[in-house]
């Protein structure tokens, strides 16, 4: 009888050891999900006012990110990244102004609006 209670308790004991190592990796899944949404979010939002993730980096005060093996030191082999020219009303969308243009912009533009509505002021 006794044996069979400590056999049972410990059997418990290993499910219950199991379910914790699935509820820990559940948990680390949804934190990792999170993230990417909180990361998401930022980088849009770092498109919608032209900054690049250097500049946010400064500004957050993070040291700058070191350049990889074999990376250029010049500046001026640095291509400057295009500005953002037009912004989505609801700040969703840009675009820079070269390649195509964006759906939201040309369904816009076919809705009667004007590539004017969405330029960004200097």
């Amino acid at each position: 009888m006794k044996n069979e209670s400590i056999l049972k308790l410990a059997k418990e004991k290993a499910e219950l050891a199991a379910r914790l190592i699935e509820i820990e990796k559940e948990e680390v899944e949804e934190k990792r999900k999170e993230l990417i949404k909180i990361v998401n979010a930022f980088k849009s939002e770092l498109t919608v006012y032209g900054l690049t993730i250097d500049e946010a980096a400064a500004l957050l005060g993070f040291p700058a990110f070191s350049k990889p093996v074999g990376s250029a030191s010049t500046a001026s082999s640095k291509k400057e990244a295009a500005k953002i020219t037009h912004v989505q009303r609801d700040g969703s969308g840009t675009w820079r102004g070269k390649g195509r243009k964006p759906k939201w912009l040309v369904e816009a533009i076919g809705n009667g609006a004007k590539l004017s509505d969405f330029a960004v002021s200097p």
